[in-house]
């Protein structure tokens, strides 16, 4: 616990090098609260000293460490612990303190947010009848490259297209896509397993074996870090006890 996060500054990035855990600011005079997390907590509270930062991020944590200042906050460590549960370690803070700062209230996604009343509605009235031309299209196409949905953003749109009925001419275009994604994914499979970069997730419950092209997709899939999942290649232990982890070879 740091009573001063003004004063015990260096302290707080010497003793936090390194180490991944969920973290606690308390405002000492209205004892509002805020709890995070991360893989590497001096980086993180880097930002938070960071005056451009904490002016760019809209966050009521960052606002209110502008308005009130260090010398009137401090700092808790909650729980160090391994980056495979971290996200499940600030669920459980989260939900046992209720912290105030935190608008959302689950721990690495955006659900729960909701814009305001007035916002929606300049959204409605903006994009109602706006045409798009082909060249913003194509910047919206090549910003959503490479983007990875959370779990939860996957299922929202499943949910969204249940019941929907596609013309015959739309399914067999989806079906050509995926044929030729399918031959591609294969061939990317063939070449990374060849240079020993390939990984299988073998689910020890199901029997079931998924194939990644690198252990940074394994990490991303699992949201841990790279050092993580090659911690559990090395030393062949169950990923989560029910995920046997290893190169594809």
């Amino acid at each position: 616990m740091y009573s001063n996060a003004d004063t015990e500054k260096v302290n707080i990035f010497k003793d936090n090098k390194n180490k991944c855990g969920v973290y606690r600011w308390i405002n000492l005079e209205t004892n509002k609260s805020y709890v995070g997390s991360s893989v590497n907590l001096r980086r993180r509270f880097n930002t938070y000293y960071s005056f451009s930062y904490l002016t760019r991020n809209k966050s009521l944590i960052s606002k209110a460490l502008l308005k009130y200042g260090y010398s009137r906050f401090r700092l808790e460590i909650l729980e160090y612990c391994d980056p495979s549960v971290l996200m499940e370690r600030e669920q459980y803070y989260i939900d046992l303190l209720k912290p105030e700062y935190n608008i959302l209230k689950i721990a690495g996604s955006l659900l729960g947010f909701k814009h305001s009343d007035s916002t929606r509605e300049r959204l409605s009235k903006f994009y109602t009848g706006r045409v798009i031309s082909p060249e913003v299209r194509d910047k919206l196409s090549n910003s959503q490259k490479g983007r990875v949905h959370t779990w939860e953003a996957l299922v929202r749109m499943s949910k969204s297209k249940l019941g929907r009925k596609l013309s015959e001419e739309h399914k067999k275009n989806i079906s050509a896509a995926c044929a030729g994604r399918a031959q591609s994914q294969e061939s990317k499979l063939k070449i990374t397993a060849t240079n020993g970069t390939a990984v299988v997730v073998h689910d020890t419950e199901t029997g079931e074996n998924t194939n990644f092209l690198s252990i940074r997709e394994v990490s991303r899939h699992f949201s841990v870090s790279n050092n993580t999942i090659s911690k559990y290649i090395k030393l062949g232990l169950l990923f989560k006890n029910k995920f046997k982890i290893s190169k594809l070879s």
